[in-house]
């Protein structure tokens, strides 16, 4: 009788709110937990509780997102909440639809986010030396080689900026 009380839901948030409490992330799977319970069916109970983490169901087709470097579990959770749940997924979504993932799940920096398509489709295609290999030489999960190449052509344009300034004002010396 206490399994079936639990499985209503309006008494479950009834009881959450009650007891002053404002997050029960996985009070989607209460229902069905008690409803197993209930009906006396410890099979079916013991195969949905080994699928779930934190009280929270993993369905058996989501990729662990977290593998990719600069996605750890707050991240994996607000791309999933976008419908972002594959290794293929993510590869596919354009940086706009990650961008929007992480801000609508309030948070606003990901520097690694240029590099996860890349990670993901590796992972996708089950390339794990690939994968390996392209982590090795990620810092935080940002390509260090882009990086130290971004910074060099920046460094050049500068200097470049510089002569061109120096050369222009040598032909205007001249000139007079």
């Amino acid at each position: 009788d206490v399994y079936k009380r639990q499985a209503d839901d309006d008494s479950k948030r009834r009881a959450i709110n009650a007891a002053g409490l404002t997050f029960a992330p996985s009070l989607i799977t209460w229902s069905r937990q008690a409803r197993l319970l209930a009906d006396g069916d410890e099979q079916a109970f013991a195969e949905l509780t080994a699928r779930l983490i934190a009280g929270r169901e993993v369905r058996p087709e989501d990729d662990e997102l977290e593998r990719v470097e600069g996605i750890g579990t707050m991240m994996a959770t607000a791309l999933r909440a976008a419908g972002i749940r594959t290794f293929k997924q993510l590869a596919n979504a354009d940086d706009n639809t990650k961008r929007r993932a992480v801000l609508a799940a309030g948070m606003n920096f990901a520097p690694s986010l240029a590099t996860w398509s890349r990670q993901a489709q590796l992972l996708a295609d089950g390339d794990e030396e690939g994968f390996a290999a392209l982590t090795a030489h990620l810092t935080a999960g940002r390509d260090a080689a882009t990086d130290r190449n971004a910074k060099a052509r920046e460094g050049k344009e500068k200097n470049r900026g510089k002569k061109d300034k120096k050369d222009k004002n040598r032909d205007i010396e001249a000139a007079r």
